[in-house]
């Protein structure tokens, strides 16, 4: 009796892809290791010829880099996507405002961060407010995680308040 022993899909829900930090220079650094873990198994890199599997690069019409193929051989098969992280430095910051008036207390106003055409989720970027706190012009600073790398930043402005049309009592 001839067994024929199929290579497992390096699609496969156990396999396990670990990711490092993103590099734009070294882009396929970003695939740390990948691992079977129904056996345990780290699988070797290689190239097309040794190894378990091997890396591509995917590009764009630019030349950016916009994902990885993780591409099995020998006891593996098949090819994985992985997207890259984005860069931040094209975002563009909406704020849920158009103005905002001193109140004598620190403004961080909702912000809306936008890549490609694409609304990132508040878990895509972080936010740090400068110089909000007086009449004048404020920054927010957005930090990108979870898929999106870099920083951007906006300014807003912090009107005066206007005390002309105020009652004041006289003592």
């Amino acid at each position: 009796i001839d067994y024929v022993i199929a290579p497992k899909q390096i699609t496969d829900e156990s396999i396990e892809v670990t990711l490092g930090t993103w590099n734009a220079s070294q882009p396929l650094d970003y695939i740390a290791s990948v691992t079977d873990t129904a056996n345990g198994a780290t699988l070797i890199k290689g190239d097309a010829t040794s190894g378990d599997y091997y890396l591509e690069a995917v590009t764009n019409d630019a030349g950016e880099t916009t994902g990885i193929n993780i591409i099995g051989r020998g006891n593996y098969a098949g090819t994985r996507y992985c997207t890259t992280p984005q860069s931040l430095a094209s975002a563009q910051i909406t704020f849920d405002l158009s103005s905002y008036v001193y109140l004598g207390r620190e403004w961080q106003p909702a912000v809306s961060v936008t890549v490609g055409g694409v609304v990132l989720s508040e878990a895509d970027y972080t936010v740090a407010y400068s110089n909000n706190l007086n009449a004048g012009t404020a920054t927010v600073k957005v930090t990108g995680q979870n898929g999106y790398y870099g920083e951007t930043s906006a300014t807003f402005e912090i009107l005066q308040k206007d005390v002309s049309n105020e009652d004041h009592l006289l003592i």
